[in-house]
């Protein structure tokens, strides 16, 4: 859906690990794709588990006289939170540079959870962002990826994860 996205990551990827697609990054290599880390997180922003469930373990104020109390059940809607404008510039658009380091010490630290947090947080988070870094770094060397599909058009279904309606519809054409 956003080619210049694709050509900045494909370009990011030929710069660190050079012109042979079959090259495997490295731990050191993973740790310098800014670029990508930045469309992985947008992704996971918008296209994250809709929320979860949590039992407080002490009373919440939410301010304006509304009260939460221990032991009642709060669900944490992410779709909203990483959607809520006072907390990002672009909300309903696909926007790499919300993940820029200056745009992230502009946000609270709890507003985005793409892997959940505290003790009932993914233990695999780190494993699957850089299982995610070297998926698509592979791929994106080897392959070129588009669709008819715009962004705005796009209608959602729950699941386990948010998922699109009309299917994946992408076209994979070999870059060499």
């Amino acid at each position: 859906m956003y080619p210049e996205h694709q050509e900045a990551v494909y370009q990011e990827q030929l710069d660190i690990l050079g012109e042979d697609p079959n090259v495997a990054p490295t731990w050191e290599q993973l740790s310098k794709m800014s670029y990508l880390t930045r469309v992985i997180k947008e992704v996971m922003r918008l296209f994250s588990p809709p929320g979860i469930f949590r039992r407080l373990t002490d009373d919440l104020d939410l301010g304006e006289g509304y009260k939460l109390p221990k032991g009642s059940t709060a669900f944490i809607l992410f779709y909203y939170l990483h959607r809520d404008p006072t907390l990002w510039a672009h909300p309903f658009k696909f926007h790499p540079d919300h993940f820029l380091p200056e745009e992230c010490t502009k946000r609270p630290k709890n507003a985005y959870y793409p892997f959940s947090w505290g003790p009932r947080s993914c233990p695999g988070s780190t494993y699957a962002m850089a299982g995610n870094r070297t998926l698509i770094s592979t791929i994106i060397r080897k392959y070129k990826f588009d669709t008819d599909l715009t962004f705005d058009s796009l209608e959602y279904k729950y699941s386990i994860l948010l998922e699109v309606n009309q299917g994946y519809m992408v076209r994979i054409k070999p870059r060499y």
